[in-house]
C-alpha cells in the first residue's frame, strides 16, 4: 500500500502499519509512505505520529502482487497542559515562575497573551494582569511573566483558550487560582549564629548549629569595622561554619536570604569565648550569658569599644547582710533572695544607654508555703548592687531597678524594667578611701522580692522620690538659678545621721537630678534623708505624698510607676554655688632672629645654628614673667617693657 499521510496542516511525517502484517513504513516529510500489506480486500492500514494526539486509519482492496492506493488524513485529539501553581495553591512566593507545562509541542502561533489570562481575583470578570510570554525551546513549556511583581495576601487565576499544538491538536488546560503569602519577614534567630573570640592571628570563627537556618541559605557578613565581606551557605542541614578577619570592637552587618528570596539583616557585635565563659560586646550591642539564665543586655550605642565580661552566679556568704525591704508583724524580713549576678570586667566599663540584666525565676519552694506567690507575677522584685568596703565586705546596698517577668513557662525571667531607675549603667561596686564610690573590676548584683497576698505585685518598703540641685554661680543672678546634679548619694538616716537600714541602702541621683530612693524602714510620716556628693553633706526632709498629689510634683516619668508603691514621700536637696576656678594664664611666646641695626625677624621656628636670639613673652595682666628656663639653662627677663618693637610686654 502507499500514498501520502496528511493532516489539516499539510503532509505530516507519520508511522504508517497494517493490520495483518508485522511491518512498519515510516513516511516523509512530504507524507509519502509504502508498506508492505497482505492482499484482500478492505485492508485496514493505520497512521500516527509519535508524541501527538494525531491519528489516522482506513481501507483498500489490495491486488496480490500489486499496489493499493490510500490517502490517510490525520487528525488531532485533545492534548492536556498542567498549570504552576497548582489549583488550591496557598502561600504562594510573589515572584514565583507561572507556567504551562504541554504534553505536546505547542504551536507558537497560538501561545499570545489573547489565549492565556492572569486575573487578580478568582474568576475571569477580575481585573486582568499584565505579563508577557515566553515558550521554551522544546515548545513544551509556557512561561507567564507578570511586568509586576504579584502583590502579597492575593489571589490570582490563569486560564488558557486557543492553544494548539504544532499539528493542530487542541491543547486544554483547566483553570488554576492560587494565593500569594503574607508579606511576613522571615524570623531567625540572631543568637544562632555565634561569633567566636579572636585568635592570635585575629580570626574570628562564624558558626551556626544544625536547623539554625532554612537549607540553601545565603549568609552575608560585612565587617564594617575593616570591611571585609564573608558570604557563607547553610548545609542541608540548616548548619553554616566559616572565618573572617574582626576585632572585639567591630560592628558585623548580617544580611540572611533564604532560598525564597526573602530577608532579614541584623548587626552582631559579639564574641563568645566557649573555653572560658568569657563574653566580648562592642559598639553594636550583645547579650552576655551566664549560668542558670542569668543575662547582661547590653543595647546598641551602650559602648564605644569592645568590653570583655564574665558572668558568674554567686551566693551570698554565709552572715552577710542582705538588703532591708522592711519587716513583718512577726519581725521576720519580708525581702527574699532570689538570685544573684557577678559581672567581672577589667575594663570597669560605663555605659551610654541603660544595660538590662536578666535573672531566673526565683526558687520560692524555698521559703514557706505561706509566703510563696501564687503565680510570678504576684511577687514583687528589686534588683540591688552590693557596695563592698576596703576589706571587700558589703558596706552598703544601691538600688538600681524594680524588675518584672517576662514570658512564661520555662523561659520565664526577671528583667530589670527602668526608668525611672538609673539601672545598670557604670561599674561602681566599692567605696574609695574618700567616702565616695569607685567603678571596680567586679559588680554582685543581687535579685531580692517580696510578695502580700493581701497587695500582689505591689512593693513593701517605701519609695523617697525628689531631686538634687546646685545654686548657679552668678554673682549678678537676683534670684538663685538651680542646675541638676548627678552622683549624688541618697541614705535616709535616723537625727543622729545613721542609717536607717541595718544596712545602708543609696540611691544616687541622675543626670536631670532625680532620684527614687527605697526604703525598708519607712512606715509613713516624715523620713530624714542625707545627701552627699564630694565630700558635702547637706540634709532634707521627707514629707508625705499623697496619690491626689502627684500632678503637682516634677517627677516626670518617676510618675508612671509610682502605681506600684503603697507609701510615697518626696524630698529635694540643694547644695551651695561654688566658685568656678580661675582661668590658667595665658603666655605667649615668640622667638626673633636679632639682625643688625638692632632689628628683629620671627624665625618661624627655624633658624641656623649660632644666631643671636631675643625671645620676648606676652603675659595676662595679672601674671609677671620673672625668669625662663631654655635647654636647661635659667634667664632673667627683662620688663614689663613698654614701646617694645615686637610688641614684647
Amino acid at each position: 500500500m502507499s500514498g501520502v499521510t496528511s493532516s489539516t496542516a499539510g503532509p505530516v511525517a507519520a508511522v504508517v502499519e497494517t493490520a495483518a502484517l508485522p511491518f512498519v513504513a515510516l513516511s516523509g516529510a512530504d507524507g509519502q509512505y509504502l508498506v508492505a500489506a497482505a492482499s484482500g480486500p478492505q485492508v485496514a492500514v493505520a497512521a500516527r505520529v509519535p508524541g501527538t494526539l494525531l491519528r489516522g486509519a482506513g481501507a483498500a482492496n489490495v491486488p496480490a502482487g500489486g499496489t493499493a492506493d490510500l490517502a490517510i488524513l490525520l487528525a488531532g485529539g485533545v492534548a492536556s497542559a498542567t498549570i504552576s501553581p497548582s489549583d488550591g495553591a496557598a502561600n504562594v512566593a510573589p515572584d514565583v515562575p507561572i507556567e504551562i507545562a504541554s504534553a505536546v509541542p505547542l504551536d507558537p502561533a497560538t501561545a499570545t497573551t489573547a489565549n492565556v489570562k492572569l486575573h487578580r481575583g478568582p474568576s475571569a470578570s477580575d481585573p486582568e494582569v499584565p505579563f508577557r510570554l515566553v515558550l521554551s525551546g522544546s515548545q513544551r513549556l509556557l512561561s507567564v511573566v507578570p511586568q509586576a511583581a504579584l502583590a502579597f495576601s492575593t489571589s490570582y487565576t490563569l486560564q488558557t483558550s486557543g492553544l494548539r499544538g504544532v499539528v493542530g491538536e487542541a491543547v486544554v488546560a483547566s483553570p488554576a487560582t492560587f494565593t500569594t503569602r503574607a508579606d511576613t519577614a522571615p524570623v531567625y534567630n540572631p543568637n544562632a549564629l555565634r561569633f567566636g573570640f579572636p585568635d592570635g592571628r585575629g580570626i574570628v570563627t562564624v558558626a551556626a548549629p544544625i536547623g539554625a537556618l532554612p537549607a540553601g541559605s545565603t549568609v552575608l557578613i560585612l565587617n564594617a569595622g575593616n570591611g571585609v565581606v564573608l558570604s557563607l551557605t547553610a548545609g542541608n542541614d540548616g548548619s553554616v561554619t566559616g572565618e573572617l578577619p574582626a576585632s572585639i570592637s567591630d560592628r558585623l552587618v548580617v544580611t540572611v536570604t533564604d532560598p525564597q528570596g526573602d530577608t532579614t539583616s541584623f548587626e552582631r557585635s559579639q564574641f563568645v569565648d566557649t573555653a572560658t565563659g568569657r563574653t566580648a560586646v562592642g559598639p553594636g550591642g550583645g547579650v552576655v550569658e551566664g549560668p542558670g539564665g542569668l543575662e547582661l543586655r547590653i543595647p546598641d550605642g551602650a559602648l564605644d569599644k569592645g568590653v570583655v565580661f564574665t558572668l558568674d552566679n554567686s551566693i551570698p556568704a554565709e552572715g552577710e547582710p542582705s538588703p532591708d525591704l522592711g519587716t513583718g508583724e512577726n519581725g521576720q524580713a519580708l525581702g527574699h533572695f532570689g538570685a544573684a549576678m557577678r559581672i567581672e570586667s577589667p575594663y570597669k566599663p560605663a555605659f551610654k544607654k541603660e544595660v538590662k540584666l536578666a535573672f531566673p525565676l526565683p526558687d520560692f519552694s524555698a521559703v514557706p508555703e505561706p509566703q510563696r506567690p501564687d503565680r510570678p507575677e504576684s511577687a514583687f522584685y528589686y534588683v540591688y548592687r552590693r557596695i563592698d568596703g576596703p576589706d571587700g565586705t558589703a558596706q552598703a546596698y544601691e538600688i538600681l531597678d524594680h524588675a518584672f517577668v517576662e514570658g512564661t513557662g520555662e523561659s520565664a525571667k526577671v528583667v530589670m524594667a527602668s526608668p525611672p531607675f538609673s539601672g545598670y549603667m557604670n561599674s561602681l561596686g566599692a567605696i574609695d578611701p574618700s567616702g565616695g564610690i569607685a567603678a571596680s573590676a567586679a559588680n554582685v548584683v543581687y535579685l531580692m522580692w517580696t510578695y502580700d497576698a493581701l497587695l500582689p505585685a505591689v512593693a513593701q518598703p517605701g519609695a523617697v522620690v525628689g531631686k538634687v540641685l546646685r545654686n548657679k554661680w552668678d554673682p549678678r543672678a537676683v534670684e538663685p538659678q538651680y542646675v541638676p546634679v548627678e552622683g549624688a548619694l541618697v541614705t535616709a538616716v535616723d537625727d543622729a545621721g545613721r542609717p536607717l537600714s541595718g544596712t545602708k541602702t543609696i540611691a544616687r541621683s541622675q543626670a536631670d537630678g532625680r532620684f527614687m530612693l527605697l526604703e525598708g524602714q519607712y512606715r509613713g510620716g516624715n523620713m530624714r534623708l542625707k545627701f552627699e556628693l564630694g565630700g558635702e553633706v547637706r540634709y532634707a526632709t521627707a514629707y508625705p505624698a499623697e496619690r491626689l498629689e502627684w500632678t503637682r510634683y516634677d517627677w516626670g516619668i518617676f510618675e508612671s510607676t509610682l502605681k506600684f508603691y503603697r507609701l510615697v514621700a518626696t524630698a529635694n536637696a540643694s547644695f551651695p554655688a561654688a566658685e568656678p576656678p580661675p582661668p590658667p594664664p595665658v603666655i605667649q611666646i615668640q622667638v626673633m632672629k636679632l639682625l643688625e641695626g638692632g632689628t628683629r625677624q620671627d624665625t618661624n621656628g627655624l633658624v641656623v645654628a649660632g644666631t643671636p636670639l631675643v625671645i620676648g613673652f606676652n603675659s595676662s595682666k595679672d601674671l609677671a614673667i620673672r625668669t625662663a628656663s631654655i635647654q636647661g639653662v635659667s634667664y632673667n627677663a627683662k620688663g614689663p617693657l613698654a614701646n617694645d618693637p615686637s610688641g614684647f610686654a
